[in-house]
């Protein structure tokens, strides 16, 4: 994963240190390959927030609420 190293060194670096940068942990059942890095191995690589998510969906607007955390956490939106 040489071109995801990269990828997150440039935001790193052209954010103000990633501060706001984070890794998407999803579980679809797609496995690594041998000796390739993890999402988790890359969090604690670069010091990153590794957070769990997957795809949201509701049926009802009063459900929506989980799928509003995940947009402002995709954005770096305060949810305050």
């Amino acid at each position: 994963m040489p071109r995801a190293r990269e990828a997150i060194g440039l935001v790193q670096t052209n954010s103000g240190g990633g501060k706001l940068l984070s890794a998407e942990l999803q579980n679809h059942g797609i496995r690594t390959g041998e000796g390739e890095p993890s999402a988790h191995g890359l969090a604690k690589e670069f010091g990153l927030k590794l957070v769990a998510t997957n795809d949201v969906h509701y049926v009802e607007k009063s459900h929506s609420h989980a799928h509003d955390c995940l947009v402002w956490h995709r954005h770096a939106v305060d949810a305050e």
